[in-house]
């Protein structure tokens, strides 16, 4: 029997089993994708998962670009400027292929690839997990990181509890640095435009749109950008639309009839905005935490239910920032756009530009 079976191989269920596996612990994953998908994901790393990820063994800063800073504008003008010291742009796959290699080198054969869980069972002192293709692994504690569709989260019955907010994006990462280092926020009266810096001097553009969503092509995406800020995007590159939703599971330690525990991290545990960063950080800090309620042994019900009660609020504040920002970043009527420009100016001064920062960056999570 496994010490702790971790159901989803993506970037939260990766970091948490290298945690584990650093400290002797047997480990299995089981991730049913064969390869990891190369569509655009999440790219902004915090500094609390900085420092999560270095514990893990994976240097951020010597494979990601730093974001200086972020800066506002609406209408051509600037609003303000917040520092982001610390917050780099990696993507995902990037970091979820360094802690697949950590893993390898850690515990050869411990993530099972292209291995779908069908089945959870309570058994004596854990859990038997069906797994597609006849196989079956017990252990001891079962944590489901395995995204938004959790497999593992239906099985054992936990509801999903929706938050209001819907939102609407088309995104793209095109080639060409005219910004730098430096996050572009154009909050314009037809919606907002963010930029962020990736390494080898490209770019991620995301814009707002109103439903119904226009077609998912790069002439979409770049006429939107010019009209809103005047710039051109003129290296066409494919792009994705999305819709921002937010939602909370009812609770993520379950007990079951044996008195073995099953934990939800991650997307399984919440769906967040992606506006600001917020979801994978989120999960990434769950997967360290919960690593250390359960370096020595499989996790008393007092400890799982501390850290419940920590993490929840903590994905509590991180809804509510990533509600304010998608908020700010809607259409609105002249009036209702000068009143947010004048809101803006104010939150980028000091003395609540600091905290704002330090929200934004996750530093208070």
């Amino acid at each position: 029997m496994h010490d702790v079976a971790i159901v989803g191989g993506g970037p939260v269920g990766m970091l948490l089993a290298v945690l584990l596996a650093q400290e002797g612990r047997d480990v299995a994953a089981f991730e049913e994708r064969d390869t990891i998908s190369p569509r655009a994901r999440a790219i902004g790393i915090h500094p609390p998962s900085v420092e999560a990820l270095a514990e893990a063994g994976v240097e951020v800063p010597a494979h990601g670009r730093p974001i200086a800073d972020g800066v506002a504008m609406a209408d051509g003008r600037v609003l303000g400027a917040m520092p982001l010291a610390g917050v780099y742009a990696l993507a995902q796959q990037h970091v979820e292929r360094m802690l697949r290699a950590r893993l390898a080198t850690l515990a050869p054969g411990s993530l099972r690839l292209g291995r779908r869980v069908l089945g959870l069972h309570p058994v004596s002192g854990g859990h038997r997990l069906d797994v597609e293709g006849g196989a079956a692994a017990s252990a001891r504690l079962v944590v489901a990181a395995d995204g938004l569709r959790s497999t593992i989260r239906e099985l054992v019955g936990v509801p999903v509890v929706r938050r209001r907010g819907v939102a609407h994006y088309l995104m793209a990462d095109v080639d060409g640095d005219a910004l730098g280092d430096r996050a572009l926020l154009a909050f314009e009266r037809e919606g907002v435009v963010e930029s962020f810096p990736l390494p080898g001097g490209r770019r991620r553009w995301v814009a707002r749109v109103a439903p119904p969503m226009p077609e998912a092509d790069f002439e979409a995406l770049a006429a939107v950008v010019r009209a809103r800020t005047g710039r051109v995007l003129d290296s066409p590159s494919p792009v994705s639309a999305f819709t921002a939703k937010q939602g909370l599971a009812a609770r993520t330690v379950h007990f079951g009839s044996s008195d073995a525990a099953v934990v939800l991290i991650g997307d399984a545990a919440h769906e967040i905005s992606p506006i600001g960063g917020q979801g994978l950080n989120l999960g990434w800090l769950e997967a360290r935490a919960l690593a250390r309620v359960l370096t020595g042994g499989p996790g008393t019900r007092d400890a799982l239910a501390a850290f419940e009660a920590e993490r929840m609020r903590a994905t509590r504040r991180a809804i509510a920032q990533a509600a304010f920002n998608t908020a700010m970043g809607r259409a609105l009527s002249r009036s209702g756009h000068a009143a947010r420009s004048l809101a803006i100016r104010s939150l980028g001064a000091p003395p609540l530009a600091r905290h704002l920062a330090d929200a934004f960056t996750m530093r208070t999570l």
